[in-house]
């Protein structure tokens, strides 16, 4: 199936951050097919095994970590594997805040990243393991008789299956049972805790868990869920979000049950479920290109890409944590809101004021440097070029144009700055 322009702009803007008519130009020559397979290669990213913190207080090096990956984002050559690790860490939330700790919020997303296109049952088992979760859902103080249920109830409820879908109160008791005794081991010498099984706080009785008696264990629960009698549940689950993060949300119920099948046909792996995912004319349609509202901190990263500046240079993770979408800080165990959540007075404000110290960094570094020799139409479309929205309603390009023609000439040293702000504040930036 051949690609149009338009359908590959959609492609490369939902599988990034930024498509600009350059990047669409490079991606001309490809079928659609082979457009999917590129951008589900990962293999010309740098790998992250490695962190080198630079300061000694941790809240400064939580702030390392967040411009890295923000930077991250913004740089790697096939970002979709970024935006599936932030996706993960939305799904599988878990916060700095409670955690206290930047080295095990690093190790958490490595483990995101890692995994993100790969089996989800791999990925759920690794995570529910994972120091940073059992810190954030209190299993490390989960003990043969007085367990603790919390984790139980989200592993299932928020990402798993669903809210009331597959399981009782009964299950959670028993599940929360057969986690007991999966807790951490803490150093001395001032190394992150390790996860740890503790034999003596494990439950070793016999546990009745989806209607099946017998000795559970805590990871075999989640094997059950992913490849056993909940199977379709948990696929169900896992294709509404996938779905509705790069699409549009809530599909119907004949797209939903052929998505469904789609991922249970992968056998719950990832990558090819999203190849599926991206070859159907639904994810094409007027309603996935106009679904979703850009988050902000998808926003900031495109500006970002926009304008060849980096967030040690802007420290925008400052305002995008003010406006509530911060890498490392989800709200709660559910993640983030999506679309009209984003649409409030107060993200307006902030965003102006982030564009604003980034536009003078960008203009001090050359951001269309030769603005005085275009006229006004050329101007603005460079602009809009830049930050990826080449097709603009008729009303914001003559609200633009008007506003450029009208003081270019009076404040021709500042037109470009207040050029970038109209296009970053724009309906057509604002969209995903």
């Amino acid at each position: 199936m051949p690609a149009t322009a338009d359908d590959l702009a959609h492609l490369l803007r939902r599988c990034g951050y930024l498509s600009t008519p350059a990047l669409v130009a490079q991606w001309s020559n490809l079928e659609l097919d082979q457009a999917v397979d590129k951008v589900l290669d990962f293999s010309a990213n740098s790998p992250d095994s490695t962190f080198n913190f630079v300061a000694t207080e941790d809240w400064r090096r939580i702030s390392e970590v967040r411009r890295w990956w923000l930077d991250r984002m913004a740089t790697v050559a096939a970002p979709l594997q970024e935006r599936l690790t932030f996706f993960w860490h939305g799904h599988f939330a878990s916060s700095y805040w409670k955690i206290g700790n930047a080295e095990i919020m690093w190790n958490q997303n490595r483990i995101l990243r890692v995994n993100a296109s790969g089996s989800f049952l791999a990925m759920a088992q690794q995570v529910a393991l994972d120091p940073a979760m059992l810190i954030y859902l209190d299993n490390q103080d989960n003990y043969r008789g007085s367990p603790n249920e919390n984790f139980a109830r989200e592993m299932m409820e928020l990402f798993t299956m669903g809210a009331d879908q597959g399981y009782t109160q009964a299950d959670v008791r028993d599940v929360a049972r057969a986690w007991t005794g999966y807790g951490l081991h803490w150093y001395n010498d001032g190394r992150p805790p390790t996860s740890e099984f503790h034999a003596s706080a494990h439950d070793t009785g016999v546990k009745t868990i989806f209607g099946i008696t017998k000795n559970w264990d805590g990871p075999e629960v989640i094997t059950e869920i992913v490849n056993g009698s909940r199977r379709a549940i948990c696929a169900r689950f896992i294709a509404r979000k996938l779905w509705s993060f790069f699409a549009y949300p809530n599909p119907d119920e004949s797209l939903l049950s052929s998505l469904t099948a789609s991922l249970i046909a992968t056998d719950m792996q990832i990558a090819p479920f999203l190849r599926s995912m991206f070859l159907r004319p639904e994810f094409y349609s007027v309603a996935a290109r106009q679904g979703l509202v850009r988050p902000p901190s998808q926003w900031g990263v495109a500006l970002h890409q926009a304008t060849g500046r980096t967030l040690n240079e802007t420290q925008m993770d400052y305002q995008l944590s003010e406006m509530g979408h911060c890498p490392f800080e989800p709200p709660n165990v559910s993640g983030w809101r999506q679309n009209e959540y984003w649409l409030t007075e107060n993200t307006v404000w902030l965003k102006d004021a982030a564009t604003q110290n980034l536009a003078w960094k960008a203009i001090t570094a050359g951001f269309i440097a030769d603005y005085a020799a275009l006229t006004t139409p050329v101007l603005v479309q460079r602009a809009l070029d830049l930050c990826g929205i080449p097709s603009v309603s008729a009303s914001t390009r003559a609200s633009i144009e008007t506003f450029v023609s009208e003081h270019r000439t009076a404040n021709a040293a500042n037109i470009r700055y207040h050029l970038l702000r109209l296009v970053a504040l724009s309906p057509e930036f604002g969209l995903a």
